[in-house]
């Protein structure tokens, strides 16, 4: 009998050294990305020694490449579970970390945001791998930009807009500017609401915040003549004269004649040569 449990461990031995020299060539095929050779030798690696959670991960990782997320998804959850059920001491923290990771980017590919940068920050508790932390970063957007396009909604964007005209027209700039930013928020695209919301920072002094989001609503429309007489104003009250007169020049491009256009270079010119000319003003 001893004989013979003998050979039964020294036949497990041999199964774990065939699995890991399975697992070796399975390495190599998968740094010559050959994903079909790789998925061979790990298959054997895992049917040698079906214990060992780093032959699951890799394999997983193998049917990451292939885009196959839910055979991903078994192998890795299955690698997690033998690793936790170890004593905590004996538990391998590096490997459970690259377990949470591997898990983190199968919810990133899945479209699950808010899993990735769950299963990425149970990474990062168990050990801090560089790319980890480059991938919560990039989850953490995906899920922004996700929230974002599900706000979107045009006809509130237009409800807001029009409320935020109507403040302005009685001079509640403040309001106005936050009733602008909804109406910006529900539909990012809208140049109009960039613009006038260029006017309330306008109104209330802070030019700068205006000229980024004048700048915003030509950059969406190319032809907005409006946008770049606001742009023109507010460089001028800036000072920055060489911008202001290349606004009110592009407004002359877009509208030849145009007269706001022409009083805009004139007052550049005049600036230049030292002389001095109020700001127009524009409703939204």
């Amino acid at each position: 009998d001893e004989m013979q449990i003998d050979g039964e461990i020294a036949g497990k031995e041999a199964d774990k050294e065939t699995a890991a020299k399975e697992k070796e060539l399975g390495n190599e095929e998968y740094m010559k990305a050959n994903l079909d050779g790789a998925l061979v030798h790990y298959n054997k690696a895992i049917e040698m020694d079906p214990t060992n959670p780093v032959y699951l991960n890799n394999r997983a990782a193998v049917y990451l490449s292939k885009n196959m997320t839910d055979d991903a998804e078994a192998d890795v959850v299955r690698a997690i579970k033998m690793e936790t059920s170890k004593p905590i001491d004996e538990q391998d923290d590096k490997a459970l970390g690259r377990s949470y990771s591997r898990l983190g980017t199968i919810c990133h590919q899945k479209g699950n945001f808010s899993g990735a940068i769950h299963w990425f920050k149970h990474s990062i508790v168990e050990y801090t791998f560089d790319d980890t932390a480059i991938k919560l970063r990039a989850a953490e957007k995906a899920l922004k930009q996700q929230e974002q396009l599900a706000y979107v909604d045009p006809v509130k964007s237009a409800e807001a807009k029009a409320k935020g005209n109507a403040m302005f027209r009685e001079g509640d700039y403040s309001d106005a500017l936050k009733m602008y930013t909804e109406a910006i928020k529900r539909n990012p695209n809208d140049p109009k609401a960039w613009n006038n919301r260029a006017a309330c920072y306008q109104k209330l002094y802070e030019l700068k915040f205006g000229v980024a989001d004048a700048k915003k609503a030509v950059e969406l429309d190319p032809k907005y003549v409006k946008a770049y007489s606001r742009l023109g104003q507010m460089y001028y009250g800036l000072k920055d004269i060489p911008k202001a007169a290349d606004a009110f020049q592009k407004m002359l491009d877009l509208e030849p004649g145009n007269q706001d256009a022409q009083r805009g270079l004139q007052m550049c010119q005049a600036a230049r040569s030292g002389g001095a000319s109020g700001e127009g003003q524009e409703r939204p």
